[in-house]
């Protein structure tokens, strides 16, 4: 969160929100109660694989 890269900490909340919303990814508590462990979940998965598979049709085309 303290990096500016990946964009600003509301941007990254409400996009960790659209996927745990999509059922990509669950949240889990660790023993630190300032950090959360994410985990992705079968229809993340899913995505993913479907992704790959564009990448490769279209890494053939050139």
């Amino acid at each position: 969160m303290g990096r500016s890269e990946p964009g600003s900490p509301a941007m990254l909340h409400a996009r960790l929100k659209s996927m745990r919303e999509r059922g990509w990814i669950v949240r889990a508590d660790t023993e630190d109660t300032c950090r959360k462990q994410i985990g992705l979940m079968s229809a993340a998965l899913r995505y993913f694989d479907r992704l790959a598979d564009c990448h490769v049709k279209a890494a053939r085309r050139d």
